[in-house]
């Protein structure tokens, strides 16, 4: 969880993708049909096209400066792992030499 501060766990956001995914796909049949949407669809529909207004909002450069931004902190978690697995490995060898 350390690692996305700001945004849902992966599995959470992966769930909400494809609950929305399926609303979305709801909603598009209805179209096709010419029947009325469904109103938990409408309101589904729309929090996209705000969060698309949102997307537009950006700048277009975010993209690129993100992913460099993603590729650090791994580079850093990673970085973190290893110094921690030394320290338990020195800390175990340093409780084994006084027993």
């Amino acid at each position: 969880m350390a690692r996305y501060p700001l945004a849902d766990p992966p599995r959470e956001a992966a769930e909400k993708c494809v609950e929305r995914s399926t609303l979305l796909l709801r909603a598009l049949k209805c179209f096709e049909e010419k029947k009325p949407v469904p109103p938990e669809l409408e309101v589904e529909l729309a929090q996209v096209t705000r969060d698309l207004k949102q997307f537009e909002k950006l700048p277009h450069y975010f993209g690129p400066q993100f992913a460099i931004i993603d590729r650090y902190e791994r580079r850093a978690l990673s970085r973190r792992k290893f110094a921690i697995r030394e320290f338990d490995e020195a800390r175990l060898v340093g409780r084994n030499k006084t027993l």
